[in-house]
């Protein structure tokens, strides 16, 4: 009979300590309300997807290739073709050092909004891989639609309320063409009535009461205007006839 002893206590510690780490980087990635998934650019397999990501995708890869820019992007990379791999050919190293920008993505099947930061790493057995971490921003989005809303309504009502002060001064502007509209009418009246007016001074008059009238519509309309909920509408416009324009108002 033959016994043979080794001893194993270093080997045994170092195990341990890698056990507990990997159960403490799996335990901190399961926790966390952020979905993470890694898969293989070259198969498309999924290599790691973390607790929510199961929750709101489940457990293949779709998920990740909606995040990511939908299904067309991951076909090229379940192909496992070199020649229409749209990463072929480009140094891994410089794959993996790469940063990314974060970009908001709609997901139509769990009806959220996802912040997601994108980059590339190689896997534990070399193989490169793309790992994708997603947010959910969806009560968030919904408070900027909501604070937009709200932002509109308040301008909307500060508009009205802007109206209401200057009610006093649009009706006394409203009164001057419609008084001067009067003035004419009966000067026209009152001469033609004594024979003291001829086809020159009464084309004269009717022409300054139609500027009144005129003046009296546009007055209306830009009020309208100015109170109407609308989008905002650019054109091309002439500097001088906005000068004169409100030069003419203030007059």
């Amino acid at each position: 009979w033959m016994t043979s002893m080794t001893n194993i206590t270093e080997a045994k510690r170092i195990r341990d300590q890698l056990t507990a780490s990997h159960e403490r980087f799996t335990t901190v990635l399961e926790g966390l309300d952020t979905a993470v998934s890694v898969i293989s650019v070259q198969s498309g397999e999924l290599l790691f997807a973390n607790r929510s990501y199961r929750l709101w995708f489940g457990a293949d890869a779709k998920g990740h290739a909606q995040l990511s820019g939908g299904e067309a992007a991951l076909a090229h990379a379940i192909d496992g073709d070199d020649a229409v791999d749209a990463l072929g050919g480009l140094p891994t190293q410089e794959l993996t050092s790469a940063g990314s920008d974060s970009r908001e993505v709609y997901v139509e099947t769990s009806a959220k909004w996802f912040d997601v930061r994108a980059r590339y790493l190689q896997w534990t057995d070399g193989r490169l891989t793309q790992m994708l971490i997603a947010t959910d921003i969806s009560e968030r989005r919904t408070a900027e639609a909501v604070a937009a809303q709200q932002a509109e309504k308040a301008q909307v009502t500060s508009r009205l309320v802007t109206m209401g002060e200057m009610a006093s001064s649009v009706a006394h502007e409203l009164n001057q063409p419609l008084t001067a509209i009067t003035n004419y009418c009966n000067g026209m009246v009152t001469r033609v009535d004594n024979n003291a007016i001829d086809k020159a001074d009464l084309i004269a008059a009717l022409k300054k009461t139609a500027r009144q009238a005129e003046r009296a519509g546009q007055i209306i309309h830009r009020i309208r205007s100015f109170v109407k909920r609308s989008e905002p509408q650019r054109q091309s416009s002439s500097a001088q006839s906005i000068v004169e324009d409100a030069v003419e108002l203030a007059g």
